[in-house]
């Protein structure tokens, strides 16, 4: 069986390999489809992989500079109060 998740590269923060060369939040994104947010955020920093989940799902709780967590909402929608960032 194959993680889901990409492996964790949990550093200092901010992330030492990407300085502030790379974003690492995303407030724009809040209310954007989910996908469209993915892509984005894929584009800005391509050390990260951005992980969609639902409102209620459980989630991994350790801090990884290489994964940002997606919040949808019930319309297939980044979650207001959610801002999708690396962690």
């Amino acid at each position: 069986m194959s993680d889901p998740y990409p492996p964790c590269n949990s550093g200092a923060v901010p992330c030492p390999s990407q300085g502030a060369k790379y974003k690492q939040i995303w407030p724009e994104l809040v209310g954007k489809p989910v996908q469209l947010a993915k892509t984005i955020i894929e584009k800005d920093n391509p050390f990260v992989t951005a992980e969609i989940t639902k409102l209620g799902m459980g989630i991994i709780f350790n801090y990884c500079c290489n994964r940002v967590w997606i919040w949808e909402d019930n319309l297939g929608n980044v979650a207001e109060h959610y801002i999708p960032k690396i962690g």
